[in-house]
């Protein structure tokens, strides 16, 4: 596997300043001062912030700069209800013989899931990563497309700025989620069972809304 490049250090670097809570929405990021503290040139930062920026962590501002992007508690709960959306209608096209065919290699990528170290960034990716592999069981391209498009870290970043702190290293039980979805005796309860492991622990998200 081939070295990371000096900008997707940086990108990670920046990313986990992000999900730690060092850098707050709304903090300017000078890029140059960000170069001189890192000891770099200013083309792999600029580099860096591009993609963030297209990922969604950065703005840049006219006549003001670059700075973390605001987060609103609403375009995190669209966000997400998207998701359950995207999850629900796979789970009952996956339901029967897609998943009971990718069993194992699945409950392998559970494995990896339920132990993937205590760090946000490798955390999320994995997890993201492995709702998109269930995802892919749907064999539906536009639902996969439109997963990859909502599925983004950026979403993880905006529900960590309002996840309390209780619940922040509370996750459901990805094994046990692979097991209950082959177990499915519906396509009904495909869906049942997805949507309760996607809302696992953020109900508080939707008070007052409707699914």
């Amino acid at each position: 596997m081939p070295s990371p490049s000096l900008a997707e250090t940086l990108y990670d670097k920046i990313l986990e300043l992000l999900l730690d809570g060092s850098l707050q929405p709304g903090t300017l990021i000078n890029r140059r001062e960000f170069a001189s503290e890192y000891q770099v040139s200013v083309t792999p930062v600029t580099e860096a912030f591009s993609r963030l920026e297209y990922d969604g962590f950065l703005e840049t501002l006219p006549r003001k700069g670059t700075q973390v992007r605001l987060v609103t508690k609403e375009s995190v709960v669209d966000n997400f209800i998207l998701r359950d959306a995207i999850e629900a209608k796979a789970a009952r096209m996956y339901y029967g013989e897609p998943i009971l065919s990718s069993l194992p290699s699945l409950l392998d990528f559970a494995r990896q899931v339920n132990d993937a170290p205590d760090d946000h960034l490798q955390d999320w990716k994995t997890e993201i990563n492995f709702h998109h592999r269930l995802v892919e069981l749907a064999n539906c391209r536009p639902l996969i497309e439109t997963y990859e498009r909502t599925m983004h870290l950026s979403m993880f970043y905006g529900m960590n700025q309002y996840i309390p702190e209780n619940l922040k290293s509370s996750r459901d039980d990805h094994i046990a989620l692979v097991r209950n979805l082959a177990a499915a005796e519906t396509a009904e309860n495909a869906e049942s069972i997805i949507r309760e492991h996607v809302w696992y622990g953020k109900q508080y998200l939707i008070e007052g809304k409707r699914l």
